[in-house]
């Protein structure tokens, strides 16, 4: 994959996008990859929220039981 160089980058933009980084806990080179991603293509996966279930179901003692089970609880 090719490499990109960016230079002339200043402090208070390098600032902000560390702060960025962090704040999604992400590198600042994947930082700069989502960003770069998300405004020429227009993707954001990370952004992608399901849909909240809606459904029920009764929370039966079995079912705790199984959920502590399997690490979940």
């Amino acid at each position: 994959m090719p490499d990109l160089l960016v230079r002339n980058v200043s402090q208070e933009m390098q600032r902000r996008l560390k702060a960025r980084a962090e704040s999604n806990h992400r590198s600042m080179m994947k930082e700069v990859h989502f960003i770069l991603e998300e405004a020429l293509i227009g993707k954001s996966a990370e952004r992608d929220i399901p849909e909240p279930y809606e459904g029920s179901f009764e929370l039966t003692d079995d079912w705790i039981a199984v959920a502590k089970r399997s690490d979940r609880a």
